[in-house]
């Protein structure tokens, strides 16, 4: 079995080697949603995009082709009149309590009274009683479809919907769809639409290149076609790559543990103190990272620091892992996240903005930036890997922590001043 591993790990080397050269020379490995560093901006970049495509007065100009795509897959029986149909995103629905109010990331509504809610979750975690809220919103329609869309599917908490009296049900009050297959399948029907488009063709697959890339999926399909035949050689090289599939996940979880428990002593070595104490934090950082990698689940491991409280404003310094690792600022009202958009947050964001480097346009951060060089821990790139080696892990978490002492020294001095 070693030998038939590393034979197959042999094989698969110089096929990606082949193909990573190939894309060098054609220049496919460009994207200009990572070269921006836009990669994982829910309201800036994913909710505009697939809202822009599904606006039949969207600057694409193909009508109502895309939408028609999209209902006829995913809103069966949905009694759209595509002439009159118009799409939002970020649109208010009133004041939130606990049944009614919100912002919808995405509505297709028409004048004959039917309506697509699309709730967008790529950064951001649940609200209380949120698909409740939006459901309520959406059944105020003749007919509607409330859609919950994460990148793989996942099913959200019973904290968006729960109440005292009832439950909402996936497929009766709502759908699950997922970026890595559902969108995916929706976008390149659309590319075949634009054959003849080239620049519209083109941004279509730059936008599913983006997504392959967030789920962590190869964005060349010839490539994928080559391993996966090599696999199919015989039966010992099936054994060998599940043998190799599961101790993957083991591995990449071990690097990331590494990194996290590194960064926590480096922190409270500079008298950065977390939320969360020692043995709490491992327990968390373990499950977390767990269903990040054995679920394909989006479970934001990460590590807290409270800089600021008063009276009813909490602000945190934080760590997170999506695909990249970033760090930033967060704020809470009320001990409620997600309002950093508000006006009672207005000019703490706007101090972070004048900090530099950090990008505001998140209603969950007041504002967050990527670690340069570019760690990435879902598809394990070398600066990730060279995580294993004890001193360039180390230079890496010092580099963090100087970076975090700088920017929560600036932060905090502002807050003292002004407030």
């Amino acid at each position: 079995m070693d030998s038939t591993i590393r034979s197959l790990l042999q094989q698969v080397k110089l096929i990606t080697k082949y193909y990573s050269q190939l894309s060098t020379q054609s220049g496919e490995g460009f994207n200009v949603f990572k070269v921006i560093n836009m990669t994982h901006n829910e309201t800036s970049v994913h909710s505009r995009f697939i809202a822009e495509l599904l606006n039949p007065k969207g600057s694409h100009g193909q009508g109502n082709v895309f939408l028609k795509i999209f209902t006829e897959l995913f809103c069966e029986n949905l009694n759209l009149d595509y002439s009159t149909a118009t799409t939002k995103i970020e649109k208010s629905i009133g004041p939130k309590d606990l049944e009614t109010g919100g912002r919808l990331d995405i509505i297709v509504s028409d004048k004959k009274n039917h309506c697509i809610v699309i709730e967008n979750k790529i950064n951001a975690g649940d609200q209380e009683k949120q698909l409740i809220r939006y459901n309520n919103y959406a059944k105020s329609y003749k007919e509607s479809r409330l859609i919950y869309l994460t990148l793989y599917g996942d099913s959200p908490s019973e904290y968006s919907t729960k109440s005292e009296d009832y439950k909402l049900e996936e497929k009766k009050d709502y759908i699950c769809l997922s970026y890595n297959l559902d969108i995916l399948e929706w976008l390149k029907n659309c590319r075949k639409e634009v054959v003849t488009f080239p620049i519209l063709r083109e941004g279509i697959t730059h936008y599913i290149n983006l997504i392959k890339i967030i789920t962590n999926q190869s964005t060349n399909e010839e490539m994928e076609k080559e391993v996966t035949t090599i696999i199919l050689n015989s039966f010992e090289d099936i054994q060998a790559a599940n043998l190799i599939a599961s101790s993957v996940y083991k591995a990449e979880a071990e690097i990331q543990l590494l990194f996290w428990k590194e960064l926590r002593k480096s922190l409270v070595q500079n008298n950065l103190e977390p939320k969360n104490s020692e043995e709490d934090f491992e327990r968390e950082i373990k499950n977390k990272v767990s269903n990040y990698y054995e679920k394909n689940a989006n479970s934001h491991p990460g590590i807290w620091i409270k800089i600021y409280q008063k009276d009813n404003i909490t602000i945190h310094w934080g760590a997170e892992i999506e695909s990249l690792f970033y760090t930033g600022f967060t704020l809470e009202i009320n001990g409620e996240g997600g309002v950093s958009s508000t006006k009672e947050a207005e000019l703490y964001r706007k101090f972070i903005s004048e900090m530099g480097d950090f990008d505001t346009s998140s209603k969950w951060w007041l504002g967050w930036k990527n670690y340069s060089p570019e760690l990435n821990f879902n598809t394990i790139n070398e600066n990730v890997y060279n995580l294993t080696k004890n001193d360039y892990l180390k230079e890496v978490v010092e580099s963090i922590t100087r970076n975090a002492v700088l920017d929560i020294y600036s932060f905090k001095t502002f807050l003292e001043e002004s407030f």
